[in-house]
C-alpha cells in the first residue's frame, strides 16, 4: 500500500473514531463533525485532492447526520402506498409522459 493510500485510510480511521467515540452524545458528535470538516479543508487546502475530500465530506456527512433525510425532495410529497387507486393512475400517466 502507498503511502498515499495509507494516509487516506487514516483519514477515514480517525472520523470513524470519533464517531464512535460521539455517538451517544449530541454535542460531541456536532462538534466531531464540525472539526472532521475542518480538517478536510486543511486537507483541501494542502493537496488540493478534490475527490478525496469530497468522498470523505460525503462519508463524514452520512455518519453524522444518518438520522437526517437525505435531501429536501425525499421529505415532499405522499406516500404511494397511502395514494388512491386514481390517484396512482394520475401519476403512472404524467411519469409516462415525462418519459416516455
Amino acid at each position: 500500500m502507498s503511502s498515499n493510500n495509507s494516509f487516506l485510510v487514516k483519514c477515514y480511521d480517525k472520523i470513524l473514531d470519533c464517531f464512535k467515540r460521539s455517538k451517544n452524545d449530541i454535542y460531541k458528535r456536532e462538534n466531531c463533525k464540525n472539526q472532521s470538516i475542518i480538517k478536510l479543508m486543511k486537507i483541501l487546502r494542502q493537496s488540493n485532492d478534490h475527490e478525496f475530500v469530497g468522498n470523505a465530506l460525503i462519508f463524514v456527512l452520512s455518519l453524522f447526520n444518518g438520522e437526517a433525510q437525505p435531501d429536501f425532495y425525499s421529505a415532499c410529497g405522499n406516500d404511494l402506498r397511502t395514494c388512491s387507486d386514481r390517484e396512482k393512475q394520475i401519476i403512472l400517466s404524467e411519469l409516462r409522459k415525462e418519459f416516455l
